[in-house]
């Protein structure tokens, strides 16, 4: 069979699995300050984009190819999530049949190469990475990383410098990608050992400039990350904890590449794991002995163990980032060294019962990973999920309360914000749930109670800021409110709601030309809001300028074919400017959808009325 069969098998397994993504949504956990509400990307690629894409630390990160792929993806089909889910398919795809060509150029075993490469197409531990469109990074840097080991192994066999060059710009990229491939350097010197038997000081010297880009990819990253307030400090997570946590995380990540089960978005950090801690350490260091013993007789051990090791130091939690213990995501490029161990001690110990035990793990992780994979249909999906397969996981159920929120089912959110409120009671986030659940149903008393709970906690949240300003904007009391408001839009300047509701209070409180500078920066930041189109055609109107309403009430119809009140708005502008057969027009569809509409009956015996007298 030619190799370009197998490596069409691979893409062929890889969309099998991840084809169900083309429908899935954005979810509603990083997606939307990644994507969805990221003003620096909505205009795909420009000029200013791209300065903002190098020169920013925004989401305290530092990936500027990984902004540029999002402008790409904006440009060329606008926020069509099933085709942002399909980039990261055909990245993943791509980096499978890489994976097997530079393993087969590498050792010329040919289905040993192609068994790792399909480990790597389907493993459940991949579906984190491939399925949510926050992790491009993730694909995105594992296809620069495999072309870097590509041009390494040209540079191996003819020591050309242009080659070289290519080597560098191929890890500079990843860097660029996702700064977690700083290890590169490390993994070519494993590769050095086996499978190309080359390990020598000469082999040191050659690598200089890819441990001095390592190198300043690290100092880039440490800084964005400590700036945007990402990195925990260790009075959150004191170091021995961190310790212990990184010795569990490395057990897990090996026990769930053989056994994936249980496998969630958020996996919580618990400082209770001295016990785990220990066993694991005796699991790991008696593994590390054995392959140690073992590097003469099987150099494949080594390099696998070491590899999967190694890969993993810079996101194994020494150096705390967000909230998570660990992350199936992290295992992306760490898992081709566990593969490369498991292809070839099974070709070695299970002689002619290798393929059928390497087909059938196969089988059982497609269908795994492609069952993971469903829970991503849907931010309530995918965290109800993490709720039900972890323990006391305060984020998740913290992430599904919002979620529930947002589709307006406060009662079925209610019992996740008493379960976070119970493991982390001075959480500002469940506060500040908690309060928009009791809004939801009414209890605005309630909910003022909670936001101001959340802002004593938290003074600067400008979601507590914002729910508070609603409240009290809703129980009348319009001076408060306005404080809350103006400070909600200045903590969040890019928040389109922020600006509505504020835009909204100055149109009740009779402030029309306020209301609409506020309600033109919602438009800006949320052009296909049909509400904010509405509500500044409003206040256009309240101000007597008819012809800029007209065009927010058609822009508002547009998006909202149904909106009854941007009609009779609509026609009631029209019947100001005495364009009466247009505005007839539009008051007679309001009745025919739905006839005991008083106020349009009204104003049409009104227009008709008006339209003879002209005559």
């Amino acid at each position: 069979m030619p190799d370009w069969w197998i490596a069409l098998g691979l893409a062929a397994a890889v969309f099998a699995v991840y084809a169900q993504t083309r429908g899935f949504p954005f979810i509603g956990f990083d997606d939307p300050e990644f994507v969805v509400n990221n003003l620096n990307i909505r205009s795909g690629l420009t000029l200013a984009s791209l300065k903002w894409a190098f020169t920013t630390g925004y989401a305290a990160n530092w990936f500027p190819l990984t902004w540029i792929s999002y402008m790409l993806g904006i440009k060329l089909y606008g926020f069509e999530s099933g085709w942002h889910h399909f980039t990261n398919v055909l990245l993943h795809a791509a980096n499978a049949m890489l994976l097997f060509a530079v393993l087969r150029r590498a050792t010329n075993a040919r289905w040993r190469s192609a068994f790792v490469a399909l480990l790597f197409a389907i493993h459940p531990l991949h579906v984190e990475a491939v399925a949510w469109i926050s992790e491009r990074r993730e694909v995105l840097s594992g296809l620069f990383w495999l072309i870097a080991i590509w041009f390494y192994f040209d540079y191996v066999k003819n020591r050309r410098t242009f080659i070289y060059v290519l080597l560098l710009a191929a890890f500079a990229g990843g860097l660029m990608s996702k700064p977690m491939i700083v290890t590169l350097p490390f993994a070519l010197f494993l590769l050095d050992y086996w499978p190309l038997r080359r390990l020598s000081p000469a082999t040191i010297v050659e690598k200089i400039p890819l441990f001095a880009l390592a190198l300043a990819g690290s100092v880039v990253t440490f800084i964005v990350q400590r700036h945007g307030g990402a990195t925990a400090s260790l009075g959150d997570f004191p170091f021995p904890i961190r310790v212990e946590n990184a010795i569990v995380s490395y057990g897990a990540y090996a026990i769930q590449f053989l056994w994936p089960a249980n496998l969630a978005v958020l996996y919580p950090y618990s400082g209770e794991i001295a016990g785990r801690a220990a066993l694991a350490a005796v699991m790991l260091l008696a593994i590390t002995a054995w392959v140690i013993a073992q590097r003469r007789a099987r150099p494949y051990l080594f390099t696998g163990w070491f590899w999967f090791g190694g890969t993993l130091i810079p996101v194994i939690g020494l150096v705390q980032v967000g909230v998570q213990s660990r992350a199936d995501r992290y295992m992306y490029i760490p898992l081709i060294g566990l593969g490369i161990m498991l292809a070839w001690g099974l070709a070695e110990f299970a002689g002619r019962a290798a393929p059928i035990l390497a087909i059938a793990a196969c089988c059982a992780y497609a269908i795994v990973a492609w069952q993971t994979t469903g829970y991503w249909s849907s931010t309530v999906t995918l965290f109800r999920h993490a709720v039900e397969v972890t323990t006391d996981n305060w984020a998740a159920l913290n992430v599904l309360s919002d979620a529930l929120l947002n589709e307006n089912r406060p009662r079925d959110a209610m019992p996740y914000i008493a379960e976070t409120l119970r493991l982390r009671p001075n959480l500002p986030e469940a506060r500040v749930n908690f309060a928009a659940a009791l809004s939801k149903q009414g209890d605005f008393d309630g909910a003022a109670a909670q936001y101001r709970a959340a802002l004593k906690l938290e003074p600067d949240n400008p979601d507590a800021q914002e729910g508070l300003g609603v409240v009290l904007t809703e129980q009348g009391q319009y001076a408060e409110a306005l404080t809350n408001l103006v400070a909600a839009a200045k903590l969040q300047p890019a928040d389109a709601d922020a600006h509505y509701n504020l835009g909204r209070l100055y149109g009740l409180s009779g402030r029309p030309d306020l209301a609409a500078g506020e309600f033109i920066e919602s438009v800006r930041l949320q052009p296909k809001n049909a509400a904010a189109h509405f509500n500044l055609g409003a206040s256009y109107a309240a101000q007597e300028k008819f012809e800029p309403a007209i065009g927010e009430f058609n822009e508002a119809l547009r998006l909202k074919p149904d909106y009854i009140a941007a009609r009779f708005n609509l026609g009631s502008s029209l019947a100001s400017l005495q364009r009466y057969d247009d505005a007839i027009a539009q008051f007679q569809e309001i009745l025919r959808v739905q006839p005991d509409f008083e106020p349009a009956s009204e104003s049409l015996k009104k227009c008709m009325a008006l339209k003879r007298q002209s005559k």
